[in-house]
């Protein structure tokens, strides 16, 4: 309230005869006393602690560089849940890139059926349910260890076990031509993607690479690689549990005549409910020869566990070629 000034009114003053109560850039007189600032820690009343030049310490009494101990005020936020601190380097640098290494999502497919929706997968590819031991073999004897052709494979796969995805994890095989080599995990059962590793003179794989839902080349081939190819270039990811995949670009390029229009949708698919439906969370469409790379101001994200792939429908021109391929960080 207003100071009435023909009032008589109590001023404090030190041992000095300095006024304790100043105006704002007063000079201050050495030995002039103050009080002590203080607060609480929810219970108790707790003094604010300076350092010996009467700096405040906000940041604890570790020196930079430095272990963090005790309860130190860091910087922080939040997760929508819960309070989270910045992450920094080692020199002290605020972390502010996507935790995660990028990876791509690629894909190639040939189609010759108007209207009918297509993945974007080079070969045939066969979903399974379960985990198993798998094996591979090869459509032609120069695929093996000395042979002119593919002399070992890389499988990228999954594993599920009571709804829970785990991965990924990679398994390299030495081939052995037509005869059925057996894979040494016993718990595949999402395959993302088989790669050539080593080649003979050829530098790729002689004849048709299959890999079979059991061993000893039994249960049937549930995908393969083309003869001539290095990757299998099959546009799916399976998302792990506890992951969230965030695609943050998108590269498209068909081959039909100006003009065609075909739909290209990016689905999901929950591989942990039993009947689930797959179902398109993003669909773009692109003019004939022309191209679509996007760079999303917003990624689409993905939580797992779950399968991502991309599909293909022609709508004016049967005959063409697809090719996708969409960049992620997963974390």
């Amino acid at each position: 309230m207003p100071v009435d000034l023909n009032e008589e009114h109590v001023l404090l003053y030190d041992s000095n005869g300095v006024e304790m109560a100043v105006a704002n850039g007063v000079a201050i007189p050495a030995n002039t006393r103050g009080y002590l600032f203080a607060g609480s820690d929810g219970v108790n009343a707790r003094f604010v602690s300076v350092d010996a030049a009467g700096r405040q310490l906000a940041v604890g009494a570790a020196a930079s560089g430095a272990a963090v101990t005790g309860a130190p005020v860091l910087v922080g936020g939040s997760d929508g849940t819960n309070a989270r601190t910045f992450l920094t380097d080692s020199a002290g640098r605020l972390a502010i890139a996507a935790q995660g290494t990028p990876a791509s999502i690629t894909g190639e497919v040939s189609t010759n059926a108007l209207g009918v929706r297509a993945a974007i997968n080079l070969t045939t590819y066969t979903d399974q349910s379960s985990n198993a031991q798998r094996s591979v073999s090869s459509s032609s004897a120069n695929d093996a260890a000395a042979g002119t052709g593919a002399r070992t494979i890389r499988i990228t796969y999954y594993s599920i076990a009571a709804g829970v995805v785990t991965g990924p994890f990679t398994e390299t095989l030495t081939m052995n031509g037509v005869t059925p080599v057996n894979t040494v995990s016993t718990t595949i059962a999402f395959v993302e993607k088989i790669e050539v590793m080593t080649a003979g003179s050829s530098g790729t794989s002689a004849g048709t690479i299959s890999i079979f839902a059991a061993s000893g080349g039994g249960g049937g081939a549930f995908g393969t690689l083309t003869a001539g190819t290095n990757i299998t270039r099959w546009s799916q990811h399976w998302v792990p549990s506890g992951k969230t995949c965030s695609i943050y670009s998108v590269y498209i390029q068909n081959t039909t005549t100006s003009g065609n229009t075909p739909k290209i949708t990016i689905e999901i698919f929950d591989v942990a409910t039993t009947n689930a439906a797959e179902r398109p969370i993003a669909t773009y469409r692109i003019d004939g020869r022309s191209s679509l790379a996007l760079g999303a101001s917003t990624s689409i994200n993905v939580a797992g566990p779950a399968r991502i792939r991309a599909y293909v429908t022609p709508e004016n021109n049967p005959l063409q070629i697809t090719t996708f391929e969409a960049r992620y960080i997963e974390a």
